[in-house]
């Protein structure tokens, strides 16, 4: 069953509103529907829909491939379901104008080519109207446009669409009844789910925690100091650094600094974000001007729907080949960017000689009330007071790499109320937030400025990649210490928290990192057309490839148009046996008539039942004989002689001769007849409603 005229377009401009691809929305409707007015088709088989089909599946496979490596502003399965339409189009349109308004659902699948070994398999014909009618639907539904415009036109299709295929049974003013019960009940179950969502968002907030998110919070970090369990960080590769001279790595990439803790939080007081301008036409920012012979590395990753925070080695100036919209930079060294684009790869010159000279805040001292007493008894232990501060340093990094423990499996004990001087004062061993987060409070206790910094680590090279991989377990913390004027990495964690981890690594992970290498090369693949300005021709390939594989699938002359007298010698040849036969002529004059035949009656079980009380009904009887011989030069392998077939031709024109003039002798009492038969049914029509009337 096919969709009405109209419906299927207004489907695909509703499609169009919903998701703004108004420019591909109205040809793709109009070529439809015009397929009620173009009345010329193309005479496709089997093989050319499963052509067709593959067409789309290239389709579909392109679609996936660039969504995947590309920036989008929906989710990944969403992006994708807003352009099934578009996939699924060139299948549409071969069949609404092909001679058949059906296809063989066998070609839709890749093992339809097995499936034809089977001669006796049934055909399961499908008309696609209806399903491509439900995916225009879901596709629009894929935009997430909230507000009632969507439900509004979601429920006018589907009416309309129910509407053409309801019962006749029951009264339409029951029907749009129920079908605007059915209405309302679909809003209240959406409100319903809406609210629901909202929940468990809300709840999932409370669950999760933020040490695992990739684009970290400039404000505040909420750490996961004072949990019990073992953290479980991903294997998934987050970026890439290739170093840009001699191996400038192992380092730590900063992203955020923070310098109030509120257990577990720590927050940035007053961050003062300021735009960072770029140089004059160019993709180049500066923070200060540096030396010519700084170092420099090369950051690929990501940036999700263009916003992100940059990841900075200590004492980074400069950045290069970065394309942005705007760029913020904090005073505590935190840069924040906008209206990049999904992946970029970006230069950093770097020299430790131009580390952040800013000088402290009134935070950058603070230690909380209730974290003082055990800092002060390590501060105490240690003899860290009036101590200069490169001693002071030093004996702080010993105490923890003497006395600690590195440990993904936080114990969450109780030590006068806190977790951290739990990690102080008994457990002794804990994650990098541990350590940074006492870091910090011991050295501001002994008078020295410090910070809280997150970022990542840098320190496995893949030979595959021949760079630097960091992934989502190398999130790391330490402190930023004010030492001799300038702001300094300063890292407590025990080393042995890399092997730790990468102890912990399961063995599969390979197989992941191959598909991050593929994916990560596809993105430098369309980053580098994008950059050339290669999407400006992209359309006008697509454009090339379409016309040659229609080139490719109607190579030949498939439309069907008007028989002409030219036709080849081979041709006339690989006709069927006996088409040519006379009687095909007794056959159209009875179907002129009016006397339908079925597709898979034979002819003589159609004659047999032709109407006995027909002017013409004593011929009938005279056709066995022609049927015979029509039946023998028609199936007979032998054939039939010349004397024959020249039989056969006589007898059919004698008695097509006799049908037409008794035919015509037989018309006016025919419409006499008529008239009488239609007088008979008013007459009737009238007798009923009067008796109705008596009773």
């Amino acid at each position: 069953m096919k969709t009405p005229a109209l419906l299927l377009g207004a489907a695909l401009m509703f499609w169009g509103w919903q998701t703004g691809l108004w420019l591909l929305a109205l040809p793709m409707a109009l070529i439809f529907e015009a397929s009620h007015l173009i009345r010329l088709r193309w005479d496709l088989a089997a093989k050319d829909f499963r052509r067709i089909t593959d067409v789309c599946t290239i389709l579909l496979i392109i679609s996936v491939v660039y969504l995947w490596v590309s920036d989008r502003n929906a989710p990944f399965i969403f992006a994708l379901t807003q352009w099934l339409p578009i996939v699924f189009f060139p299948l549409l349109v071969a069949q609404v104008y092909s001679t058949s308004d059906r296809i063989n659902m066998r070609v839709l699948f890749l093992l339809r080519r097995q499936t034809q070994k089977n001669k006796n398999a049934k055909r399961t014909l499908l008309n696609l109207t209806y399903p491509y009618f439900a995916v225009c639907i879901v596709s629009a539904a894929a935009a997430n446009i909230r507000d009632s415009s969507f439900y509004v036109g979601l429920f006018v299709l589907v009416a309309l669409a129910m509407w053409m295929v309801r019962s006749k049974r029951f009264s339409p003013v029951l029907w749009i009844c129920l079908l605007v019960i059915a209405g309302g009940g679909g809003v209240l179950g959406h409100i319903g789910l809406h609210r629901l969502q909202l929940i468990l968002e809300a709840k999932g907030l409370e669950w999760t925690s933020d040490f695992r998110r990739h684009d970290p919070d400039p404000f505040r970090t909420h750490t996961a100091i004072g949990d019990i369990g073992s953290l479980k960080p991903s294997e998934r590769i987050i970026f890439r650094v290739t170093p840009g001279g001699p191996a400038a790595t192992p380092m730590l990439l900063r992203e955020t600094t923070y310098n109030r803790y509120l257990s577990p939080i720590w927050v940035a007081v007053t961050p003062d974000f300021a735009p960072v301008r770029p140089d004059a036409g160019t993709t180049t920012w500066h923070f200060y001007q540096g030396p010519a012979d700084g170092r420099a590395i090369t950051v690929a990753a990501k940036l999700h729907k263009g916003q992100g925070v940059l990841k900075l080695p200590d004492g980074a100036f400069r950045v290069d080949n970065l394309p942005l919209a705007t760029m913020e930079r904090n005073r505590y060294g935190t840069v924040k960017v906008d209206g990049g684009p999904g992946f970029v790869t970006y230069r950093i010159q770097f020299d430790k000689r131009m580390a952040d000279h800013s000088p402290p805040a009134e935070y950058d001292l603070n230690i909380a009330d209730k974290e003082k007493p055990a800092i002060e008894l390590i501060r105490d232990q240690l003899k860290l007071t009036g101590k200069p501060p490169r001693k002071i340093l030093e004996r702080v990094e010993s105490f923890f790499q003497k006395n600690f423990a590195y440990s993904l499996a936080p114990t969450g004990g109780r030590y006068k109320n806190t977790p951290l001087a739990n990690f102080l004062l008994q457990s002794r061993a804990g994650h990098c937030e541990y350590f940074a987060t006492a870091t910090v409070l011991l050295l501001r206790s002994a008078g020295i400025p410090a910070r809280y910094a997150r970022g990542y680590s840098v320190h496995e090279f893949s030979r595959l990649e021949n760079r630097f991989i960091v992934r989502d377990r190398h999130a790391h913390a330490w402190t930023l210490v004010y030492i001799d004027g300038a702001w300094r990495n300063f890292d407590t964690t025990p080393g042995s928290w890399i092997s730790i981890e990468d102890a912990a690594a399961p063995g599969w992970v390979f197989i992941t990192d191959l598909g991050s290498w593929c994916r990560f090369n596809l993105s430098k693949g369309f980053l580098w057309i994008r950059q050339r300005g290669g999407f400006e021709y992209l359309g006008w390939l697509l454009i090339a490839v379409v016309f040659l594989l229609v080139r490719r699938l109607f190579r030949k002359k498939r439309i069907r148009r008007p028989v002409t007298k030219k036709r080849s010698e081979a041709a006339a040849d690989r006709k069927p046996a006996g088409s040519d036969s006379d009687f095909y002529l007794i056959e159209d004059a009875l179907i002129r008539a009016g006397f339908a035949r079925d597709p898979a009656e034979t002819l003589r079980n159609w004659i047999t039942r032709l109407p006995q009380d027909q002017p013409a009904a004593h011929l009938m009887g005279e056709l066995k004989s022609i049927l015979q011989l029509h039946y023998r030069y028609r199936f007979d392998p032998r054939g039939i002689s010349a004397a024959e077939k020249a039989a056969l031709t006589s007898g059919t024109r004698v008695w097509l001769d006799a049908y037409h003039r008794l035919m015509h002798s037989a018309q006016p009492e025919r419409e006499y007849s008529q008239i009488i038969k239609f007088f008979q049914k008013v007459a009737d029509i009238i007798f009923r409603n009067y008796l109705k009337e008596v009773d």
